[in-house]
């Protein structure tokens, strides 16, 4: 029925119902096929179909989207604002979210909501970029990464696809490290991600407060590592995991650090364990990768030796780590005094 006062069956109307979509374009529906859909309960209340469609008319809502699946509702809504004397919205049907199986994605895959999402680190202007591009890219650029000004002047619905959207949690941790290198650019922009990752320090790494430790959950030092380690990750929620090194000694009993330690040069581990090599370490000025660097490689090279194995070598007494950035830049970061206790180790 389409309003209770006229019991008006399904029958009763013209024989098709013509729906102009924003993104499907021109739909015909013919009314044979809906059924006569009850809109007021015994108990008075009424169904979905008739309080949608007079909240929408009261709020004054000019533009319903929503997904797919409802546009076989869409005639059903049509006739009941035409019954009702009211003028009918604009529809636009959106592609679904799929799960990269194929199915619908729900609750029960896993993350869905925003707030997840950036409790686990994403940037806002990620998930953003992300989530316009779930379904949606502009005809008119090979691009994925966008800003919301950028949105905003090249989205257009007619460029909506008409099929589902596979979220793909790959692609979100590419746009999201895209995003944390353009955030890094700026010095506010550097102190917002490490305001985002200080959290995830503290939590990680309660014991360093109010010890001689502490000052690596001062905001300098975590910009430094974040300015060192930023082309390197994905999410600013990697860094306390990937790199506990910037934060706690390095345990070199760990399955990193021994799949690290098979590939090392004896040779190289022997240079980086003289006195020569550490006392140049302890009195090199400045203590800065522009300085260490250099020095490093042609020490290498004087003693006949290959300099990134050197490096490898300096990589596991310092980080006991296979992943990090240059190892010259990561000694700047750490300290003099930290390298040297790890050089003595």
């Amino acid at each position: 029925m389409i309003a209770v006062k006229y019991k008006k069956k399904m029958t009763e109307f013209p024989r098709a119902t013509e729906h102009k979509d924003l993104v499907y374009g021109n739909i015909n529906f013919s009314n044979k096929t809906i059924d006569d859909t009850i809109l007021i309960k015994s108990d008075g209340h009424p169904t979905y179909h008739l309080a949608n469609v007079v909240d929408d008319h009261l709020m004054q809502v000019t533009h319903v989207l929503r997904g797919e699946e409802w546009l076989s509702s869409t005639p059903k809504h049509i006739l009941l604002y035409k019954a009702l004397g009211w003028k009918s919205p604009l529809f636009a049907h959106l592609p679904l979210l799929l799960n990269p199986d194929g199915s619908k994605l729900s609750k029960r895959s896993g993350d869905v909501h925003v707030e997840q999402y950036i409790a686990k680190g994403y940037l806002p202007e990620a998930i953003n970029n992300f989530v316009a591009l779930l379904g949606w890219h502009p005809n008119n650029s090979s691009e994925s990464l966008f800003t919301i000004k950028d949105l905003i002047e090249q989205f257009d619905i007619k460029d909506i696809h008409h099929s589902g959207a596979v979220v793909d949690h790959q692609k979100l941790d590419w746009i999201n490290k895209h995003h944390i290198l353009k955030r890094a650019e700026t010095k506010e922009g550097l102190h917002s991600l490490v305001d985002i990752l200080k959290p995830f320090v503290t939590k990680s790494y309660q014991h360093l407060d109010g010890t001689s430790q502490a000052y690596r959950l001062d905001d300098d030092y975590l910009a430094r590592v974040i300015n060192t380690i930023k082309e390197r990750i994905r999410n600013i929620s990697d860094i306390p995991h990937l790199c506990s090194y910037y934060f706690k000694d390095p345990d070199y009993s760990s399955s990193d650090a021994l799949a690290l330690k098979k590939k090392l040069k004896q040779p190289a581990l022997d240079l980086i364990s003289t006195q020569e090599f550490k006392d140049k370490v302890s009195t090199i000025e400045p203590f800065e990768a522009g300085t260490l660097k250099p020095w490093i490689y042609e020490l290498a090279e004087s003693k006949g030796l290959n300099p990134n194995h050197v490096m490898m070598a300096l990589r596991f007494k310092v980080t006991g780590s296979r992943v990090g950035a240059g190892v010259a830049e990561t000694m700047q970061v750490l300290g003099r005094d930290t390298v040297m206790s790890r050089l003595n180790k």
